[in-house]
């Protein structure tokens, strides 16, 4: 496959929704909240909050910013992962 903008996107894309598939478990597991409850902080529905925890989809830029505002302990932690991630993804394809 020819590696192009577009498809550099798609890996960005994905990798952004497996990784916070992973990080809004992990915080609400130590924040030791429900399921709802970590939904009403994201402003959105339970089931779809039931599904970004699934993978099903990536989280738009509002839950996002609810999320580092609102649950993120370590703000430098969390987008200094995010950076080796999209390094990763953009050294790989280089």
């Amino acid at each position: 496959m020819e590696n192009t903008k577009e498809n550099l996107r798609y890996d960005y894309q994905n990798a952004l929704k497996d990784y916070m598939c992973i990080e809004f478990k992990k915080t609400r597991s130590e924040l030791g909240i429900t399921q709802q409850q970590m939904a009403e902080i994201l402003q959105m529905d339970p089931r779809s909050y039931r599904s970004l925890e699934k993978g099903e989809f990536a989280c738009g830029a509002l839950s996002l910013a609810l999320y580092i505002v609102f649950c993120c302990s370590d703000i430098s932690k969390f987008t200094n992962e995010l950076q080796k991630l999209f390094s990763n993804i953009k050294n790989h394809v280089a």
